[in-house]
């Protein structure tokens, strides 16, 4: 009777051995599989069958949202409208989606942009439409301040439009004569000044805006950038920007534009010093280690480029990794991770999107509502691939798929050893 205590209690302390290891080496594996995930690899989202993007042509992202534009003019959306409807497929603003679902109402689109709290989209008649929070980008008196569809979208906000950007409390719009109009609060308390578009007066013909969230930037058509303070203040006198001369895009982020010369090196413009706003006498720096670059963006503190060889580079200050899974911070470019085919780039607050060549969309940096559309609200160091038309998608994790193989594989044990200990 002792021998067989004795050799049960052995058997016990066997199999709590052998069970500790697998559940140990399971649990290894699914943290593993985890891990490839949060820093690019695992699964990436693919759209229903019935429900894909066809090519995408151009992404925009906003302070927790991201919007993309279909080789069909179609417009689709991802991440969380905290409310202010930025998806644009809710009356009441309250639908968020970590995966693309398409803006209802919008077609024949060829240019799309994203706000803090709003998004907008040019049609090929050159109509704009706006969705978002009303005190945001203003409206005509017709609408409550915040508004759910853009004008319910059953008008456009402006006609002839050819290009639109837009800050935190403020949208500056493009018309094809080459002038400028700009309305919205220019403060967060001042939300009653400015519904109907103004013209801005004192500056030549512009082929080209952007905007950070509260100054905007004009590219004339000889390549000359100007430079207005918005926000807190009443609008000033566009001032040209010296040291910047044969520019071909710009862009702004949160306190900063980046600028693309035609010889593909950039330039950074700050809008903000130590000692607070330089807007008297705004200088461009030019950023190091950069050439061939074919497209720019910048986010809240961060900036990236594509390079003609498909390569992406980001710079700056992006808390989430600025995509080579190492560095957070750093002053000149690093070399992105996974991405060889990059066509275009745009930024949000705190997240980056990059079109592929072949029209798929990779995605990194703040994910906490969905906005890189992987399905997940994992943030990511690295780019995850969103989309491939025509791919199929992963069959699973492999760190899931290890850790039920080795579970079962316990079980299994167990039943062996009760097995053994009963005969």
């Amino acid at each position: 009777m002792l021998q067989i205590r004795k050799e049960h209690n052995n058997m016990k302390k066997i199999f709590t051995v052998i069970l500790i290891f697998n559940l140990i080496f399971s649990l290894l594996s699914l943290l593993s599989g985890s891990a490839a995930a949060l820093n690019g690899g695992g699964n990436s989202y693919l759209p229903e069958p019935g429900s894909e993007l066809a090519s995408v042509k151009m992404t925009a992202g906003g302070y927790a949202h991201t919007i993309a534009l279909s080789g069909d003019g179609t417009v689709w959306g991802w991440g969380d409208d905290l409310g202010e409807c930025y998806l644009g497929n809710d009356y009441d603003g309250r639908i968020s989606s970590k995966t693309p679902v398409q803006i209802p109402g919008l077609s024949d689109i060829v240019y799309i942009a994203a706000g803090d709290y709003t998004s907008a989209a040019i049609k090929s008649d050159n109509t704009l439409w706006m969705w978002g929070a009303g005190w945001t980008w203003g409206f005509d008196g017709t609408l409550n301040s915040y508004g759910g569809y853009a004008l319910s979208l059953d008008k456009p906000y402006m006609t002839d439009v050819v290009n639109v950007s837009m800050g935190s409390y403020f949208t500056a719009a493009l018309k094809s004569d080459g002038t400028v109009w700009i309305w919205g609060p220019n403060s967060s308390d001042d939300r009653e000044n400015q519904k109907i578009p103004k013209k801005v007066d004192g500056i030549p013909k512009i082929k080209k805006i952007a905007a950070t969230w509260n100054h905007a930037a004009f590219l004339d058509v000889d390549g000359n950038v100007w430079f207005l303070e918005y926000c807190f203040n009443m609008p000033r006198t566009p001032k040209m920007v010296e040291g910047l001369s044969d520019i071909t895009s710009i862009t702004g982020g949160g306190w900063h534009f980046v600028a693309l010369k035609d010889d593909g090196t950039v330039f950074t413009l700050n809008t903000m010093t130590v000692e607070g706003f330089d807007i008297n006498n705004p200088k461009p720096e030019k950023v190091d280690g950069l050439s061939d670059i074919v497209d720019i963006a910048a986010g809240g503190f961060h900036s990236a480029a594509v390079k003609k060889d498909g390569t992406v580079w980001s710079w700056g200050s992006l808390e989430y990794g600025l995509g080579d899974g190492v560095h957070y911070t750093s002053e000149t470019p690093v070399k992105v991770a996974n991405i060889t085919n990059a066509v275009g780039i745009s930024s949000g607050n705190w997240h980056v999107t990059v079109t592929d060549s072949d029209g798929s969309l990779w995605s990194w940096g703040s994910n906490y509502t969905g906005q890189l559309g992987d399905g997940t609200t994992f943030d990511r160091s690295t780019p995850v691939r969103l989309y491939s038309y025509g791919d199929n998608p992963d069959t699973g994790d492999p760190g899931l798929l290890l850790f039920i193989l080795f579970a079962f594989l316990s079980i299994l044990v167990l039943f062996a050893i009760r097995h053994k200990h009963h005969n």
